[in-house]
């Protein structure tokens, strides 16, 4: 089981401290924020309910005179329907209708009109054919109570509303019907209700009454106002049938209006009111607006985590880090963090930090001091082998001087040679510029040239070709290493020869292979004796002798993990080393490998 199952679930979150916060306020205040627009979707229900019954119960009380007429007209044409003076004698009749217009001044006129169109009982002036009539004719074929709007009355010449009911006699056979008519002048008394500052051009609401073929017959202002109060795109006939409502729609002139709309008189008179949104409740035309206050609420608790945290962590943490980042680059001359303001757990981490860099200042100052006085000691030691080295080589000079054998001064200068050698390489030492690793370049160039100039003499030069890479070696690769170039060198010198008239050329190579492996290469061109051989003889005369020179190549190629290759092509002589380089890191970890002391006597 890995570590993520160990732990359990973990919540994926961004990685910003500040966005962190601001998630987690969010969703701590999500269900603070769930019933706050529960509650505001409750309350915009109470407040539309509320706003509708008051935008009703106005139209209503506007409406109200208006209302009145209409049903006391109504009430007094359906008691005249169903009176028996109507039926009687011309005289009778009259009499009765003309009773009933003293009752209601408004009507124009109270009458009976017979099926063939006369009515030769009413309150006008003079009996009336009504038989071309549009309104005779539905009223004859319907014989239904009905409310009707004619704007060419023969009667008066002026719009009227006519309501009819149908008549019938004892044995319930239809023979006409009563109508009454209202001037619309009686009608118009609906007015918009007033407001303080309004202007009486721009009303807060219209008011108008309309019946079930969708014709106004009323209003509270003239007729091109109505027009242009009306809903754009749903016709007054779409109202019929429906209850008291209200709504919101389009007028004809293009501007949002509140409608409310209530039956006067079911299927048959309706009363509509139009309304300023502005007047009639900002709940009803808020939309996204009503959820502004949980929406607000979350709004400021995101800006108030975002501040917080900048305030308290973000802008401590930036420090920190900027110090942390100096101090990583190698920076330290930190010795305080401004942590003003910060949390006292801020401010614990910022004194932790600035006391772990003084104790890291202070530890790095104690090892280079000591590795200073390491390589200050190490570099005396080299200096001091060297010194002993060159010591001893002067001894054997002076020896040399003295002995008149010549088989013994070719031993003793042989080992001077490599007594100079070793304190070439002690010098080297000295001089590099650091211990822990040694620039092959640096060491190995300074041994060959300085062999060539201790080979060379009176009537004995060589030309040099000198390629060596930059290779970092540990100490303990190098110093075997260069004792063999050393030996290698020595060998070369000794059988270097040229062409007549050229000077013999010495060609040391060191070069990486690829990876970690290197090659160096010790070539030199053979004797003119010696080119005239084959290269088996040619070969058996480099290794004659005492051998001590081979061994002492086979040891150092040993010591250094290499493969030691002699060989003989053509004129060349090439002596060759392949070895694998020493990582750094393992300079400290190694195995010392037999020395070369004991590879023969």
């Amino acid at each position: 089981m890995n570590g993520a199952s160990d732990r359990g679930f973990v919540l994926p979150l961004p990685g910003r401290l500040s966005v962190r916060l601001a998630l987690l306020l969010t969703l701590a205040l999500l269900p603070l924020g769930i019933v706050s627009i529960y509650q505001t979707m409750q309350l915009r229900g109470e407040i539309q309910g509320r706003t509708s019954e008051a935008l009703l119960g106005e139209t209503l009380r506007t409406a109200a005179p208006e209302i009145e007429l209409i049903r006391m007209a109504r009430g007094i044409v359906t008691a005249l329907a169903v009176s028996d003076g109507v039926l009687g004698d011309p005289a009778a009749c009259l009499s009765l209708m003309s009773r009933v217009a003293a009752q209601i001044p408004q009507a124009t006129s109270v009458g009976f009109v017979r099926l063939d169109g006369t009515m030769d009982c009413s309150t006008a002036d003079q009996s009336f054919d009504l038989s071309e009539n549009p309104n005779f004719q539905r009223n004859v074929v319907a014989q239904t109570p009905e409310f009707s709007v004619d704007q060419n009355a023969v009667v008066s010449g002026l719009s009227f509303v006519s309501l009819s009911q149908p008549v019938f006699d004892d044995s319930g056979v239809y023979r006409g019907y009563v109508v009454l008519s209202l001037p619309q002048s009686s009608l118009s008394t609906l007015e918009s209700p007033p407001q303080p500052g309004d202007r009486r051009d721009i009303p807060v609401a219209v008011f108008w009454t309309f019946d079930r073929e969708g014709t106004v017959l009323t209003s509270s202002s003239g007729p091109e106002a109505v027009g242009q109060q009306l809903p754009r795109d749903l016709p007054l006939t779409d109202y019929i049938g429906s209850e008291a409502r209200v709504f919101q729609a389009i007028s004809a002139a293009g501007m949002p209006r509140t409608y409310a709309v209530v039956p006067l008189r079911k299927d048959e008179l309706y009363l509509m009111s139009s309304w300023r949104p502005s007047d009639a409740s900002p709940i009803l035309r808020l939309g996204i607006a009503q959820y502004l206050p949980p929406l607000i609420m979350v709004a400021v608790g995101l800006i108030v985590a975002g501040w917080a945290s900048e305030r308290l962590v973000n802008r401590h943490m930036r420090v920190l880090h900027r110090s942390i980042a100096r101090f990583s680059h190698g920076d330290r001359s930190i010795s305080r963090i401004d942590m003003d303001g910060a949390p006292r757990e801020l401010k614990e981490v910022g004194d932790a930090f600035v006391a772990m860099t003084d104790s890291i200042t202070r530890s790095e100052a104690e090892l280079e001091d000591s590795i200073h006085q390491k390589e200050v000691l190490l570099r005396e030691v080299h200096h001091r082998v060297k010194n002993n080295l060159q010591l001893i080589a002067s001894i054997m000079n002076m020896q040399m001087r003295r002995t008149h054998t010549p088989e013994v001064k070719q031993v003793l200068k042989g080992l001077q040679d490599r007594v100079m050698s070793l304190a070439t390489i002690h010098r080297g030492l000295y001089q590099t510029s650091g211990l822990a690793d040694i620039q092959a370049d640096e060491l190995l160039g300074d041994i060959v040239r300085q062999i060539i100039t201790l080979g060379s003499g009176p009537g004995r030069t060589f030309d040099l070709d000198l390629d060596i890479d930059g290779i970092r070696m540990t100490p303990d690769q190098a110093v075997p290493l260069s004792l063999l170039l050393t030996e290698a060198m020595t060998n070369a010198m000794k059988y270097a020869g040229a062409p007549a008239g050229q000077t013999p050329c010495i060609s040391v190579h060191l070069k990486r292979n690829g990876g970690d492996t290197a090659l160096l290469t010790v070539r030199n061109r053979l004797p003119a004796d010696m080119r005239a051989e084959d290269a088996q003889r040619a070969a058996e005369r480099l290794n004659d002798g005492t051998g001590l020179g081979t061994q002492l190549l086979q040891a150092f190629a040993h010591q250094i993990g290499g493969t030691l290759t002699q060989e003989v092509s053509g004129d060349d002589h090439t002596i060759a080393v392949h070895f694998e380089v020493s990582k750094l890191n393992e300079a400290e970890n190694r195995t010392v490998p037999p020395t070369p002391t004991t590879a023969g006597s």
